[in-house]
Order: C-alpha cells, then sequence, then structure tokens
C-alpha cells in the first residue's frame, strides 16, 4: 500500500499502449484497488507537412504529430473477480481512447472480457480464455475485429520445467512462431524459429 512516485524523461509507457511515454508516473494500492497515472510535461506537437526546396528556403522533412498527453489505469479485485480501466488522451491517432476489462478465476482457468473504446476508429470487443497448472500454460483470445479480412484471434501454448521453458504460438494469418529459454542464472539462453525460417539462437546477460 502507498503511493510510488517515479521521474524521467519520457521514462515511463503509456498506460493504454505502450507506444507514448510520460515524465511523470504516480501509482499506488489501497486493499484490492490499484490506480496509476502517467503524464508528459511537453505540450503535443502537431504534424508538419514537408517541404519541397525553392529559391527562398531549403527542403524539410515531414514531421508526424507527437502527442504527449496523460494517460491512467484502475484495477480493482475482489475475491476471484477482477475489474480494470485503463485510459489515454492520446492513442497513435491522437483520439481519447479507453478499455475495460472484467475478468473470473474459476480454479485453473481465468475468462477475461473487454471492450476497447480507440475513439474515432471502429470500438474492438474481445475475449480471452488461459489455463496453467503443473508448468502448462496454455491461452487464446478471439475479437471482433478484422485483419487483413480475417477474425483476429490468436493462441500459445508454453511449458516450464525447472530452468527451461519451451513456447509455441500462432494466429488468425496462419503464422507461427517457437522459442526455447534456458536460466543460465545471470544470463539466458535462447533459441528461436518461426514459419518464414527466420532462426535466431544466442545468450543475452542481466547486470
Amino acid at each position: 500500500n502507498g503511493l510510488t512516485l517515479g521521474l524521467g524523461d519520457n521514462k515511463f509507457d503509456d498506460l493504454y499502449d505502450d507506444t507514448q511515454n510520460g515524465d511523470v508516473s504516480v501509482s499506488g494500492a489501497i486493499g484490492g484497488l490499484t490506480v496509476a497515472v502517467v503524464t508528459d510535461a511537453d505540450a503535443d506537437t502537431a504534424a508538419v507537412a514537408a517541404v519541397a526546396h525553392s529559391a527562398t528556403a531549403p527542403a524539410s522533412a515531414a514531421k508526424a504529430a507527437e502527442w504527449n498527453g496523460t494517460s491512467y489505469s484502475v484495477g480493482y479485485k475482489i475475491g476471484d473477480v477482477t475489474l480494470g480501466m485503463k485510459g489515454t488522451q492520446h492513442n497513435d491517432s491522437g483520439d481519447a481512447a479507453s478499455v475495460i476489462s472484467a475478468g473470473y478465476t474459476m480454479g485453473d482457468v481465468t475468462i477475461t472480457l473487454s471492450r476497447d473504446d480507440k475513439g474515432k476508429a471502429k470500438d474492438v470487443n474481445k475475449v480471452a480464455v488461459s489455463y496453467s497448472a503443473g508448468g502448462v500454460t496454455l491461452s487464446g483470445s478471439a475479437t471482433d475485429a478484422k485483419v487483413a479480412g480475417k477474425s483476429e484471434w490468436d493462441a500459445s501454448v508454453a511449458y516450464t520445467a525447472g530452468a527451461v521453458t519451451i513456447k509455441a504460438e500462432t494466429d488468425e494469418s496462419d503464422s507461427w512462431a517457437a522459442d526455447v529459454a534456458y536460466d543460465l542464472g545471470g544470463a539466458t539462453a535462447f533459441a528461436m524459429t518461426n514459419k518464414e525460417g527466420v532462426a535466431i539462437a544466442g545468450v543475452s546477460f542481466a547486470f
């Protein structure tokens, strides 16, 4: 319980989507209630069109709009029910947006329903289900949105045994990816591959 204050130039992710950033973060918890706010001290910057070179002025490149607003997150847990709401003054399109959600846990299964108000864009409704037991985690979700003309969905399976974690995932595009990680203690060895034939292996270190 209590409040936590954080300061740093663009250090904190927007609480609605992490494509925006803020300079000040305030968060806290009281019982089953959690709250957080992230805000940016800078003013919004309007988009600037490109200018071609002329006899009176040099050429200049176009600049995208920069949104520096405030975002928030509120959550409440009572028993097996979790309620949440998060929002922002500006999403990637510059619109005010918010998500409300409700989750219910029954033993090893959690079901979550959410509605994403994307501002001027179409609202998106989503249902997600996850199961976790004995080192195995299964999860899947579906929305009423369309991606390349297909109904949006995704599914994944993960298995953890000791220091090893294996994971595979796929979605409506028929794409898939699989990876394995081994915790070395202070470092993690990993390997991954996907449908496109990309294969990567390496070691990441934590300092």
